[in-house]
């Protein structure tokens, strides 16, 4: 079954024959400074990409920093009609040859990753490190992991997910060795797991974060530092289930159904403001954590939730509860604390005693979960992250 996914998701000869005349087109079109190298980054160099997948990842390595977005910026404009500016702690550049995207970003070149003070530096690294390991048959295992990755929606590092690199599947392909062998060690991970492929012994000064990779070229970080508490989680979670019952679906990259929409009872759908897509995406993701949070405060159980990534994003929820009572109980001192009752009753209008506590009674401006939302959706804090929603 696993070796029908792979021929599924490898490129074929033809298109990787493609590609590559199309990166070797891009690559002769840029013309770098005297003593300025160019040197292939991402899956495309080390030979790990998923076929359909199309975006290249360029290292234009300078020997100083010294304005070196800016000169990069000058070099691609001599050959380049249109090109994007994406910032970040160093800006990079994309550009769209055909249907393939380029990401050219400017790097210094370091003798040693350990000591980089911009981490973009060490991506170069990165890539020799991996290609170093690799076999043919190690790169198939690393499509097939990302895939399932990617299917399951823990795959993709950028803030807005909070999910795994694809530089952290190689590192734990390479250090488990195969893709059973991943999801059977995953499947037994716990809080706080150190996948140490170097032995450097630096686990420790990472302590307190949900997964622990240690960067085998650069011992002072923790590649898996995006990752959140939730992916690890559904991670295990989605393991375990292929571990007892194998199944091709779970491969498979699952888009919400409208049908199934329809069962849910709360369904969001967010035009994200126009900017950096890491950054806007990530405005949204902030909003509904937002939402969340206070649903949780008035009273709403979820259930299940989720959030589907598009050119609008939609989120949907179904809850327990669809209502809640008109009244909440806020809970005050024990009687025996007499001035603490004395100040409790002061503070608030309606007072019971209950199990021998003073307890304040609210009513409830909203009781439904639409009527609920749409009012925390008025909040200006909302408002300012989103270009608009629509309630479904």
């Amino acid at each position: 079954m696993l070796d029908e996914i792979i021929k599924g998701i490898k490129p074929s000869v033809a298109e990787e024959k493609k590609v590559n005349q199309i990166v070797q087109s891009v690559l002769k079109k840029l013309k770098p400074e005297k003593d300025v190298e160019i040197k292939l980054g991402g899956s495309y160099a080390k030979g790990t990409w998923i076929a359909g997948h199309h975006d290249v990842d360029v290292f234009v390595v300078f020997k100083e920093d010294i304005d070196i977005s800016k000169r990069l910026e000058k070099m691609l404009k001599k050959s380049f009609k249109k090109i994007e500016t994406v910032h970040g702690s160093r800006d990079y550049f994309r550009i769209k040859e055909k249907e393939f995207y380029f990401e050219i970003i400017p790097v210094v070149k370091v003798k040693n990753a350990e000591v980089v003070e911009n981490s973009t530096d060490a991506s170069v690294f990165h890539v020799e490190w991996v290609k170093s390991h690799l076999t043919p048959k190690i790169a198939d295992q690393v499509r097939l992991t990302k895939q399932f990755f990617k299917a399951n929606g823990v795959y993709g590092a950028e803030t807005y997910r909070n999910g795994f690199s694809g530089y952290v599947v190689e590192i734990l392909v390479i250090y488990y060795g195969s893709f059973l062998d991943i999801l059977k060690h995953i499947s037994h991970w716990k809080e706080g797991t150190v996948i140490d492929p170097q032995a450097s012994g630096r686990g420790e000064r990472h302590k307190g974060a949900p997964l622990i990779v240690i960067d085998p070229v650069q011992s002072s970080r923790n590649a898996a530092a995006a990752v959140s508490q939730e992916k690890v989680m559904e991670l295990i979670k989605v393991c375990r289930k292929f571990m007892q019952k194998p199944s091709k679906e779970l491969f498979q990259t699952k888009k919400i159904k409208k049908s199934d929409l329809k069962e849910k009872d709360l369904i969001l759908e967010f035009t994200p403001l126009k900017g950096k897509e890491d950054v806007v995406l990530t405005k949204i993701v902030k909003a509904i954590e937002f939402l969340e949070l206070n649903l949780k405060k008035e009273g709403f159980k979820i259930k299940e939730r989720g959030i589907e990534f598009d050119k609008k994003v939609v989120y949907w929820v179904s809850v327990e509860n669809k209502e809640v009572s008109k009244e909440i109980k806020h809970l005050g001192p024990p009687l025996e604390m007499k001035e603490h009752v004395v100040i409790f009753k002061k503070k608030h209008k309606r007072v019971i005693i209950e199990d021998g506590k003073v307890v304040a009674l609210k009513v409830r401006k909203f009781t439904k979960l639409k009527d609920l939302t749409k009012e925390f959706l008025k909040d200006k804090w909302v408002k300012e992250r989103v270009k608009s929603v629509v309630i479904h």
